[in-house]
């Protein structure tokens, strides 16, 4: 196993050894703010809908005043990416569960369609006996009417 190379600069290194993780410089002075809207975006991924809506807002508003931070921008498309992967989650197990609904239903026709299918069977195999037997009947019938 080769040790893992570091994204900057492409020296290996050992993950688990590694002390610190090194972004890059400081971006400015609204360096502060946009660190504390990152915060805020990462806090608000298992929060509600409408509390989640509301820092967006505020992160938007942020961002649209000129203000720029890349962390800050990649947290938000991250988040946005977050929400686009749970909502496509929640559409597929949706359609899990439809298609194990349907998939029980199908079970419970065809295990109802196989019974009746022996019952048919059972069915006519009594008829072709009875025929037969009629048949057989018949046969004897015949014979003693051409013996006499």
């Amino acid at each position: 196993m080769q040790p893992a190379l570091c994204p900057l600069c492409r020296k290996p290194f050992l993950p688990d050894r590694a002390k610190k993780l090194i972004t890059g410089e400081k971006e400015g002075p609204d360096d502060e703010e946009a660190l504390d809207l990152v915060k805020k975006l990462v806090e608000t991924v298992d929060s509600t809908n409408d509390i989640r809506e509301l820092i967006v807002a505020e992160v938007e508003q942020w961002l649209s005043a000129g203000n720029t931070s890349v962390i800050l921008q990649k947290s938000y498309g991250v988040l946005n990416e977050l929400l686009i992967l749970r909502m496509e989650r929640d559409m597929n197990l949706r359609s899990i569960r439809r298609l194990q609904s349907d998939m029980h239903r199908l079970q419970v026709d065809q295990s109802r369609e196989k019974e009746n299918a022996s019952l048919t069977e059972r069915r006519l195999h009594s008829q072709v006996l009875e025929l037969q037997l009629k048949a057989s009947y018949g046969h004897v019938a015949y014979r003693q009417l051409t013996i006499y």
